[in-house]
């Protein structure tokens, strides 16, 4: 039986594996230049952060199984700011994430990761602060509108890292290959039952 459960289990993971399904993927950079100005000095100052991260996720389906996931195959996108996909346009009652722009999306599963996006940060309908990202060519601009603040950037340099921290399928998916081995489990004890000694081993 224990023959059965385990090739049972393996087909059930190949299965999942194979059939196209949302996933959530974390992925982060780590190391930049980091430059920025204040209100009173306007010329840049630049200095190595090997701390400095430019890190989120994104939730998406790879819905023609080509290994690329595309922008139009996206569902959530974060980089750090907030959602993005289906953030609101400028308005006088809200305040916060605004303007979203996703140019442009691409990640080779198991390889790069690239994109190019716009978000502006608003109070009643005032942008105080914009962000940019050219990953991984240039890294993220953050430009300030507020009078308290100056502008920053984090540059990519030889020495930034690149990490994939996790691809995970959606819960619902790990629901249904749980029920798959319930199914396959009862499945093969009934199997053992009704053939007692006489059904061959494999």
């Amino acid at each position: 039986m224990q023959k059965h459960l385990i090739a049972a289990a393996t087909a059930l993971l190949t299965l999942s594996s194979v059939q196209a399904a949302p996933m959530y993927y974390a992925f982060e950079w780590k190391g930049f230049n980091y430059s920025y100005t204040t209100p009173i000095d306007p010329e840049p100052v630049t200095r190595w952060e090997p701390e400095a991260v430019i890190s989120g996720y994104f939730k998406a389906d790879d819905v023609n199984s080509d290994g690329i996931i595309t922008l139009g195959e996206v569902e959530r996108f974060n980089a750090g700011e907030g959602e993005m996909i289906g953030c609101p346009g400028r308005d006088s009652d809200i305040s916060g994430l605004t303007g979203c722009v996703i140019e442009h999306f691409s990640y080779e599963t198991g390889g790069p990761l690239s994109f190019r996006a716009r978000a502006e940060w608003s109070s009643a309908g005032s942008v105080y602060r914009v962000y940019y990202w050219d990953m991984p060519e240039h890294g993220r601009s953050n430009f300030s509108n507020d009078v308290c603040c100056g502008d920053s950037w984090l540059s990519v340099t030889q020495d930034t890292k690149f990490t994939m921290i996790a691809s995970v399928p959606e819960p619902s998916t790990w629901t249904m290959l749980a029920a798959g081995l319930v199914v396959a489990t009862g499945a093969a004890r009934r199997r053992s039952r009704a053939c007692g000694r006489s059904c061959p081993t494999v």
